[in-house]
């Protein structure tokens, strides 16, 4: 069995009957008022799009006029909101933002390696789309993240390289037979100068 596609007939579609097309698709209620999605959109479907790809081009097409489909506390439905009140709207999702069918999405994240501060205020850099919203969560090792959902998921990726746990530090002993000890440790000191001076990393270690 293929998934479906989406095939329009047209260049030009009204966005309410584009919506309504990813309602048909998700399999979710959306609440919506048509007075917020009036005009047309061109929409060139070439081979045909998924489900998927329609709704994220829908919700992309929504984020251009200032509007977002969020996930309410409580609800299993959605519904379309002004972007600038989406945070305050949207619930919190259980998981990662992949798994949420809204357009936009809000996520708490530990942090183990990393401040909260510090994450916030890396993050800041990557949402950068109206209504993004990061911070930190005070009194706690949490990080709130919300936006549309593509720059969520990519502020959950920075965020995961940025709280990685450090490898943990080996040692190890090597018995030398040919020259002194303190010779060699020279030698190696060298290499890593002269790693470093032709632009690689030196490496970590002592």
């Amino acid at each position: 069995a293929q998934e479906p596609r989406w095939i329009t007939t047209a260049e030009e579609i009204e966005l309410s009957q584009l919506l309504e097309l990813c309602v048909a698709g998700i399999g979710l209620p959306l609440d919506f008022d048509r007075s917020l999605v009036q005009g047309r959109v061109t929409l060139r479907s070439g081979p045909g799009f998924s489900n998927d790809d329609l709704w994220a081009l829908t919700n992309r097409l929504l984020a251009a006029k200032s509007l977002a489909v969020i996930q309410p506390s409580g609800e299993e439905g959605l519904a379309l909101v002004a972007i600038a009140q989406a945070s305050k709207l949207a619930r919190i999702e259980p998981g990662l933002a992949s798994s949420a069918r809204a357009g936009y999405v809000r996520v708490l994240h530990e942090t183990s390696s990393v401040t909260p501060e510090k994450a916030a205020e890396l993050l800041a850099k990557v949402l950068t789309a109206e209504g993004s919203v990061v911070q930190p969560v005070t009194g706690s090792r949490q990080v709130l993240i919300a936006g549309l959902k593509p720059q969520v998921l990519e502020a959950e990726r920075v965020l995961f390289l940025l709280d990685e746990q450090p490898s943990p530090t080996a040692v190890e002993t090597i018995r030398v037979t040919h020259l002194p000890p303190t010779a060699i440790v020279a030698l190696v000191e060298r290499i890593g100068q002269a790693m470093t001076k032709v632009g690689n990393n030196a490496p970590a270690g002592q």
